[in-house]
């Protein structure tokens, strides 16, 4: 048996419950199931029953969570401090606005809070498929509510082992992550990985309105709302981040300047009859599903129909107290819901490195 202890660091808040909901939680079993989840992506199914268990047998290694800080804040706290329009805070609320029947009551663990973790594997055999499903789910996917939009983003400070695994779970930069995903084996088919290098929301900008008509029948209505996006103050923000929320801000600014008010989806989904809509109609469910619109000038709510995990993942890294917005691209998630091309999450990624973000995986 070989036993390894992780100090982990919130980069930004973790959102998990248990049976009440409106209590933070964070339990091993739930992290296991994430690492089960990217065994599969980068490993394959081979093994995963040795090595996870199934009904009957149990897996080949154990993972206890404790010394969990006792700080914790609401959802709301992180929603926009103003009202009326998308300005302050306005990146990482777009993230979160889903939640705002559970912003009043529904605690999280904040940013920079810590917890440990010891992980015993009973069979040697299986240390790197173990250690990379664990390197997979604190730098890739994360796990808790709204993982895939920033939230719940960690890092490993320390690590009791003299090895050759502890350098690839402290430091993350361009040169680490590529030499990481050699040493654990991952499948280079699972995933994309860009990291910001310098960016501009001004040349951002600029890409989206001149060009997003090259790629198909695509243009943008200007109504207040988009203006109010166009001059957020998150456009400003530079990268390196001064803070982990700012990050989210930057990343979450992009995505709703893209997606907001774009033709032909805002007037397809505008002008049906029904409730809901066939997810086929709508080019901007690649990003995932459900989707849900409202037209405050006509009071209407329609909703897209379907359910599909995004296929974009946003993480934050921190490196010697500077941080990066990072964007991923699940390549083995289910592919454009709307089956239509172009894909919008290829164009807005294809903005996305216009503009400062490079990719360095692969």
């Amino acid at each position: 048996m070989k036993s390894f202890e992780f100090k982990l660091k919130t980069i930004t808040p973790l959102i998990m419950s248990g049976a009440d909901q409106e209590e933070f939680e964070l339990r091993g079993m739930s992290i296991v199931g994430a690492m089960r989840y990217w065994y599969r992506k980068l490993y394959g199914s081979n093994e995963e029953t040795e090595i996870f268990g199934s009904t009957g047998r149990k897996g080949r290694f154990r993972i206890y969570v404790h010394n969990i800080s006792s700080r914790r804040k609401k959802v709301r706290d992180y929603k926009k401090l103003r009202s009326g329009y998308p300005d302050t805070n306005y990146g990482r609320n777009y993230f979160i606005s889903i939640l705002r029947r559970d912003a009043e009551k529904r605690t999280v663990l904040p940013e920079n809070e810590t917890f440990n973790l010891s992980m015993e594997i009973l069979d040697e055999d299986f240390i790197k498929q173990v250690l990379g499903s664990f390197w997979a789910v604190v730098y890739i996917g994360g796990f808790g509510t709204r993982s895939r939009r920033g939230f719940g983003s960690l890092k490993v400070v320390n690590m009791n082992d003299n090895g050759s695994f502890v350098d690839h779970f402290i430091d993350i930069d361009e040169t680490n992550l590529k030499r990481t995903v050699s040493f654990f084996g991952f499948s280079r088919d699972a995933f994309n990985i860009y990291m910001c290098d310098g960016f501009s929301g001004s040349d951002y900008k600029n890409h989206v309105r001149r060009e997003i008509s090259n790629y198909g029948n695509f243009e943008y209505i200007n109504g207040n709302y988009r203006r109010y996006v166009e001059n957020s103050r998150s456009s400003r923000i530079t990268c390196p981040c001064s803070n982990a929320l700012e990050c989210l801000d930057l990343v979450g600014w992009t995505l709703s300047y893209f997606r907001s008010y774009l033709n032909p989806d805002y007037n397809e989904a505008k002008s049906t009859q029904k409730r809901e809509i066939d997810s086929n109609k709508i080019y901007r469910s690649s990003f995932g599903l459900p989707i849900n619109f409202y037209f405050s000038s006509i009071r209407k709510n329609t909703k897209v129909n379907g359910r599909a995990s995004s296929r974009l993942i946003i993480r934050v890294y921190e490196k010697n107290g500077k941080y990066y917005p990072v964007l991923i691209f699940d390549k083995k998630g289910r592919k454009n819901p709307s089956n239509r091309n172009p894909d919008l999450l290829l164009v807005y990624l294809k903005f996305m490195e216009m503009s400062g973000f490079k990719k360095v995986i692969p």
